[in-house]
């Protein structure tokens, strides 16, 4: 590990470092970031949530990686400096591909009755975290009842045609004036309203999968938007869906071609590479943070 340091005045106090181990294909020495904090039941059970999502198709944990990548190098994924965290922008991941129908909503009461399956916290303690309903459908248990299943229509969509469905989703299309980034609907119908002490006409609002609006301790992911951040990360979008856009002109659709769009931030350029067939590294660990 490397570059370890603390956080102590954070919502709840973290310890950042950097696994150099990771073999992440979107960093240049395949590094992957983490944070890490202690004695924080709630973060343990998002973590888990966002794995689970991740095991539903390889696509989307390759999907997290870039978004990831793509944050840190335009310097919009740190919520101490009034952008968004990497936790906050994986939900915004798996947001996105549950409204195209990519992905379920493991939190769906229904899909949970459809596969004969009941939350028990008296026996699971993880069901039930500070009085909150932490519970969810396990990918392995939705596999094997084969009532959901991912449109045929995605079978061949590759790694760049989903980031650029997702920048453009977020800088062209989501309603964020007046609706709220929820994973636990899966769909675009929480109204902003909803969190009426937090959320802002100006900046993107997210709801927390398990402290919700209606707990007793509802969380706003973007309450730590500033003016200036909001700015930044609707601009590094929208930059970053044209700039993607010329490179699916200029190139064939494959996962390398992630790798040309990430070096983009990092060399500063307004164009793609003159190569577009990098091949990918070794897959990374499922990051945490």
């Amino acid at each position: 590990f490397d570059d370890l340091f603390a956080i102590t005045r954070a919502r709840v106090p973290v310890l950042k470092g950097r696994d150099i181990n990771a073999c992440n294909p979107y960093s240049p020495d395949g590094s992957l970031s983490f944070d890490l904090c202690f004695l924080n039941d709630i973060a343990v059970v998002n973590s888990s949530l966002l794995r689970e999502y991740s095991l539903v198709d390889n696509r989307v944990r390759m999907l997290m990686l870039a978004v990831k990548s793509f944050a840190k190098k335009n310097n919009i994924a740190s919520a101490a400096g009034g952008t968004l965290s990497s936790y906050t922008w994986l939900n915004l991941v798996i947001f996105y591909l549950q409204c195209i129908g990519f992905l379920p909503n493991l939190q769906c009461r229904e899909l949970m009755k459809q596969h004969d399956w009941h939350p028990d916290p008296g026996e699971n303690p993880w069901h039930c975290i500070n009085g909150l309903e932490t519970y969810y459908l396990p990918t392995e248990t939705m596999a094997k009842g084969g009532i959901w299943k991912q449109p045929d229509r995605f079978a061949n969509t590759k790694l760049p045609n989903l980031l650029y469905g997702f920048l453009n989703f977020y800088a062209r299309v989501f309603p964020q004036q007046t609706t709220a980034v929820s994973i636990r609907f899966g769909k675009c119908t929480l109204q902003k309203t909803s969190f009426q002490k937090t959320s802002k006409i100006w900046r993107l609002c997210i709801e927390d999968p398990f402290e919700t609006f209606d707990s007793h301790c509802p969380h706003d992911l973007g309450c730590h938007l500033d003016e200036g951040g909001q700015r930044k990360v609707m601009n590094c979008l929208a930059q970053a869906r044209d700039r993607l856009g010329d490179l699916l002109q200029q190139a064939g659709l494959d996962d390398g071609l992630i790798q040309s769009f990430v070096d983009l931030f990092e060399t500063g350029q307004k164009s793609g590479a003159k190569s577009h067939n990098h091949q990918t590294g070794k897959q990374g660990r499922k990051g945490s943070d």
